[in-house]
């Protein structure tokens, strides 16, 4: 006996985010945006990938996002620099942008993070960022 066919329910697009307040992360600090982009990915470790990156940070800007999370090891500071890229053409992200970075694991003795905090600014074209992980 064959089982009886099952259809997929139509469905509509999906609705857009319902507007979200900024989150404070500290009391008179920069308010952190519920929605953020990763960059690991868009890093990679091959510059074949330099612009579908670009266009995806272009993409991103276009739609809101303001929140973007990255690090030195992303693509060997590959992510960094791309994104600091964005921020130098696009000037409302370079100014209301939340922009985080991290130190890799392989710099975590006390005197190499302030050495990879200099170059990841250096890289993303800043004197700061909002979040330095560790």
């Amino acid at each position: 006996m064959t089982p009886p066919k099952r259809s997929r329910p139509k469905t509509s697009a999906p609705a857009p985010p319902a507007e979200e307040p900024p989150i404070p992360l500290v009391a008179g600090t920069k308010p952190h945006p519920p929605i953020g982009l990763g960059l690991w990915a868009l890093g990679r470790w091959t510059r074949e990938d330099e612009a579908r990156t670009r266009e995806v940070l272009a993409a991103a800007v276009a739609e809101g996002i303001l929140w973007f999370d990255t690090a030195e090891v992303y693509g060997n500071g590959r992510s960094e620099r791309l994104l600091g890229e964005t921020l130098e053409r696009t000037p409302v992200l370079a100014r209301e942008g939340f922009i985080v970075t991290k130190v890799s694991w392989e710099h975590l003795r006390p005197h190499q993070v302030g050495a990879a905090l200099t170059q990841s600014l250096e890289r993303l074209g800043r004197t700061s960022v909002d979040l330095y992980l560790i």
